[in-house]
């Protein structure tokens, strides 16, 4: 059974966002799939432009010691909104072995069509932010 961690971010409550509705689709996911979910990790009110955020340090930290082998997330733009961050991200996932699966864009990072997707939706969630600035 493989091990899994899911990440979940909202940056603000004022739009919406719902930590919940993230957790039950990725939870669900899992369960459909057999796998373990071993850790979950939440931010919440953090931007996805910050490159440092309490879960997502401690979720680093744990993949270093390669706690899981897989984690999982609603959205790409979940895990980040730089493309320079999440190349950081990308190539310690790599140099671990762990894959990082997408649900809604379904990105599986162990397939290299799915890294080549992961590095354009990275690039157009860094764009989706830039505008966001500029409203």
């Amino acid at each position: 059974m493989e091990k899994v961690a899911i990440y979940a971010r909202i940056s603000t409550d004022n739009l919406g966002q719902d930590v919940d509705r993230q957790l039950h689709e990725v939870r669900e996911y899992c369960q459909r799939m057999g796998y373990e979910i071993v850790e979950e990790y939440v931010d919440e009110g953090i931007s996805g432009a910050t490159r440092s955020r309490p879960e997502l340090d401690r979720m680093l930290k744990d993949a270093i010691s390669r706690k899981f082998e897989l984690v999982a997330t609603l959205e790409l733009s979940r895990l980040g909104r730089s493309v320079n961050n999440m190349c950081e991200i990308a190539d310690l996932f790599k140099w671990k072995k762990i894959h990082p699966f997408i649900k809604n864009q379904n990105i599986d990072t162990s397939l290299p069509v799915g890294e080549f997707f992961f590095n354009i939706i990275n690039s157009v969630a860094q764009y989706e932010l830039e505008l966001i600035r500029t409203i």
